[in-house]
C-alpha cells in the first residue's frame, strides 16, 4: 500500500508584503506521489494539474491518500488563482480524512478572497491538529491578522514562524517592518 506524506509548497499573496504558504503531501509511488512531488516543487502548470487529476481519477487509494492528493491538487489550483476549485478540493479532503494541511490551505484561499476572519479561524483549526510545517500556518495567520489590523498578533505569529524555522528568511523580513516598543 502506498502512503503519501506532506511537504511544503508556496502560494504567493502580496498583502502587506507577505506571501501565504501552502502545504502539500508526499511519499510513495504512482501518480499520486508524482502529483505530490510536482506540488512540492511549486508547479502550477496544466501538466501538474492534469497529473493530480489523473491520480484522483485512475489510482486506487485509501481515503487518507485520496485526501492528501486532493490537498495537493488544491494547492496547484491555489497557485493558479482558481480559488473556488482549490477550496472544493480542500473541502473534499476535509470530509475524507482530517489533515492539518487542509485547514492551513483553506486559510490561504480565504486570505486570497480577503476573508481574513475566516482565514484565522480555519488556520487555528489546522494548527491545533499539528501540521508537519506549523511555521506556514503561523505565517499565514500573521498575514490575515495584519490585514485585520491586529498588528501585535501578526508580529507574534511572524515571530513564531521564524522561531520554528530559523533558516526561513521571509518571516524575519516581515518582522523587520514592525517597530516594537516595550511599555
Amino acid at each position: 500500500m502506498n502512503r503519501f506524506g506532506l511537504a511544503a509548497a508556496t502560494a504567493v499573496l502580496f498583502l502587506a508584503g507577505g506571501a501565504t504558504q501552502a502545504a502539500t503531501l508526499v511519499i510513495g509511488n504512482g501518480l499520486a506521489s508524482e502529483c505530490s512531488q510536482e506540488a512540492f516543487k511549486g508547479r502550477a502548470d496544466k501538466e501538474a494539474l492534469d497529473l493530480c487529476t489523473a491520480a484522483l481519477e485512475g489510482q486506487l487509494m485509501t481515503p487518507e491518500d485520496a485526501a492528501k492528493t486532493h490537498v495537493n491538487r488544491g494547492v496547484v489550483y491555489l497557485r493558479r488563482g482558481v480559488y473556488d476549485l482549490a477550496e472544493k478540493d480542500f473541502s473534499i479532503a476535509e470530509k475524507m480524512f482530517p489533515l492539518p494541511e487542509t485547514y492551513i490551505n483553506m486559510g490561504a484561499v480565504r486570505i486570497r478572497q480577503k476573508r481574513f476572519e475566516d482565514a484565522v479561524s480555519v488556520i487555528d483549526k489546522g494548527l491545533a491538529l499539528g501540521p508537519l510545517e506549523p511555521e506556514k500556518g503561523y505565517y499565514n495567520r500573521a498575514v490575515a491578522r495584519e490585514a485585520m489590523d491586529d498588528l501585535q498578533g501578526a508580529y507574534l505569529d511572524f515571530r513564531k514562524a521564524a522561531e520554528l524555522k530559523p533558516d526561513w528568511l521571509e518571516p524575519k523580513k516581515q518582522m523587520d517592518r514592525f517597530i516594537v516598543e516595550t511599555r
